[in-house]
């Protein structure tokens, strides 16, 4: 397939600090601890999206973005060139920018692991459930468009259904569910596509779940289970704040680099191997390529190839 300007969205990590430590996240074990994107770096970021991509809607995503001091700076910045915005936080600092969210029209996804104190708290490494359910509801209050979302791991499978429930009556009308996207510091916590399919389908026909919309983020092989998402790498990217750029929010490994923004032209990056291997997909078996729906699901998530959670045996084609 040939290459094509990004056109789905930019996720922008501003800075790798975080202030949890949560048992999914691929910043424990791919990201360098401590870097946060200068100024400089970050109108680079700015101007290459507006020339060189078709993208609308820009995310400011970590470690934890309301850690960087000059987050609401970079906000306005970005608001002012027409982007559609978009903060992935763990909440924990929500009810002290809400109000500048609030201004320049920030949608905000807050992590909720789990319905109950002490789940969430074990599953993010931090006793921070009340000042996330404290900055939801503030946030809530002055009129910010909050959702939210959990990761389904092995602790908190059997908590979802009730995870959506609890959200609701805080007064979320959007809620996302993704899976735990497998990295070597986390393999014992991942799920196989069959549990994940089997409860995608409860969360779709669960008869209780209504006055709020619910999403499934990542993608399942079709032939595996249910599906309605096709993963979003190598339409999208994810820069980092030394300007290295992936095609993905969860594939920060070097091999799958696309380059670097103060490096390397649009058309080196565009061409780059670790941007190719999302849209020839090299990694899939021969039976997976020859099928009928895998520009609908492209053989699901690249990582559970790549960590062996997914073998050619267990696809079938339809």
């Amino acid at each position: 397939m040939a290459a094509r300007p990004l056109e789905y969205n930019i996720s922008l990590n501003i800075t790798n600090e975080c202030n949890q430590n949560c048992i999914f996240c691929k910043a424990n074990e791919t990201l360098p601890k401590m870097e946060k994107i200068s100024k400089e770096n970050f109108l680079k970021v700015i101007e290459w999206a507006e020339s060189y991509t078709k993208a609308k809607d820009f995310e400011f995503c970590g470690g934890e973005p309301t850690l960087h001091e000059e987050l609401i700076d970079f906000i306005r910045i970005a608001y002012r060139k027409g982007f559609n915005l978009r903060l992935l936080t763990n909440g924990t600092r929500l009810r002290k920018i809400a109000k500048d969210l609030k201004e320049y029209n920030v949608s905000v996804q807050v992590s909720v692991e789990a319905p109950f104190e002490s789940l969430h708290n074990r599953i993010v490494g931090r006793n921070s459930f009340r000042e996330v359910i404290e900055g939801i509801k503030e946030a809530l209050r002055i009129g910010v468009d909050v959702s939210t979302n959990t990761t389904m791991n092995r602790l908190n499978l059997n908590h979802v259904l009730e995870t959506i429930l609890f959200v609701r009556k805080l007064g979320i009308r959007k809620h996302s569910i993704n899976y735990l996207v497998p990295n070597p510091a986390n393999l014992e916590h991942a799920l196989d596509y069959k549990t994940i399919s089997e409860m995608y389908k409860k969360i779709r026909y669960y008869p209780d779940i209504q006055g709020i919309v619910i999403t499934t983020l990542n993608p399942i092989p079709k032939c595996i289970g249910f599906n309605d998402k096709q993963c979003s790498a190598g339409i999208s990217c994810t820069i980092e704040p030394n300007l290295d750029v992936y095609p993905c929010l969860f594939t920060q490994f070097e091999y799958l680099k696309m380059g670097n923004l103060a490096e390397d032209t649009p058309e080196a990056l565009m061409e780059s191997k670790g941007y190719r291997i999302f849209r020839e997909l090299p990694h899939l078996p021969e039976e997976c390529r020859r099928c009928i729906y895998l520009k609908e699901c492209k053989g699901g998530c690249f990582c559970f190839w790549r960590f062996k959670l997914l073998k050619p045996c267990d696809v079938r084609r339809l």
